[in-house]
Formats: structure tokens, sequence, C-alpha cells
């Protein structure tokens, strides 16, 4: 997978983690999904649209990583 650090609107990312804190959705049932990030709230804490229309909060880097190109 590819590096954390610049997760931002419009990337494609996979749930990869389940931090479950601060502002964060619990992931468990998300793990291995697709999306696209709708917004990053500059702290790391993003919105996600998966494939299938349903939205939840990440954490980038702890719970979200760059889909590979």
């Amino acid at each position: 997978m590819g590096q954390n650090s610049h997760i931002d609107k419009g990337d494609r990312v996979v749930i990869t983690g389940n931090s479950f804190c601060m502002g964060s959705h619990d992931l468990s049932e998300h793990q291995g999904k697709h999306g696209i990030v709708e917004f990053n709230n500059g702290w790391g804490l993003c919105n996600v649209r998966f494939d299938d229309g349903t939205t939840v909060r990440a954490w980038n880097g702890a719970d979200l990583e760059l889909e590979e190109q």
C-alpha cells in the first residue's frame, strides 16, 4: 500500500485499521472496503464514501491507506 501522510479529498483509500477514537466510526465491519475521501478536516479525520454509498469517518494513517495505483 501507499504512504498515508498525504491522504486528502479525492484520494482512493482502503480501510485497514479501526482506531475508533476522537470522531471516527467503528470500522470493524468495514475492513478492506474501498472508497473516496470526500474531505479531510486538516487534522487527519476524513469522511470516506465507499463504493456502495456508505459514508464513514476515519483517521488518515491510523485507519486508512492509499489504494495502490
